[in-house]
């Protein structure tokens, strides 16, 4: 049963990872010129996401514990039994570029949609994925909400043959 949430909790990151987790580059040093996931953090911004699968729930949790006009430092926590805590993970601001590759890896541009974000109507742009985690084939759509500190609101997964909706962004504190 862990193992399955691990195996789901991972593929999620991955997906995840186009936006919120990969570490991205700015070798000139120059400020980013563009307004890009995490460029407002503020040391102590919070954001929690819910990250469900078929055994069981989980909280994930990132703080932002640093933050200056060239990268944040966020502190990733999971509240789920026999996980690690506590990983750091320091993202560089993206350049134009960076930000287009990306967007790119959260996989084909969508139709926009409007969906409930902490109870809200919120207009986000829709990226679809296959993810392959062994055996399985995950079926990702993801929600990007540039209004939202880290722009990623919701991923959705239909392997098990309907919608169903694994990590959903549940707070936002900055």
């Amino acid at each position: 049963m862990k193992r399955g949430i691990r195996l789901f909790a991972a593929a999620a990151l991955f997906a995840l990872a186009g936006l919120t987790f990969a570490q991205a580059t700015n070798p000139s040093q120059e400020k980013p010129s563009i307004k890009g996931p995490w460029a407002d953090a503020k040391v102590g911004a919070v954001l929690k996401f819910k990250v469900a699968s078929d055994s069981g729930m989980a909280v994930m949790t990132q703080e932002v514990i640093k933050a200056d006009e060239q990268s944040v430092t966020i502190k990733k926590t999971v509240d789920k039994e026999g996980e690690k805590p506590g990983e750091k993970v320091e993202k560089k601001l993206y350049t134009q570029d960076e930000l287009d590759k990306k967007l790119s890896f959260l996989g084909k541009k969508a139709d926009d949609e409007t969906i409930k974000v902490m109870g809200k109507d919120v207009k986000c742009e829709v990226y679809t994925r296959e993810v392959k985690v062994g055996s399985k084939t995950l079926n990702m759509k993801t929600y990007v909400c540039r209004e939202v500190l880290n722009w990623i609101v919701r991923l959705d997964d239909d392997s098990s043959g309907k919608m169903e909706t694994k990590v959903e962004l549940t707070e936002v504190k900055n």
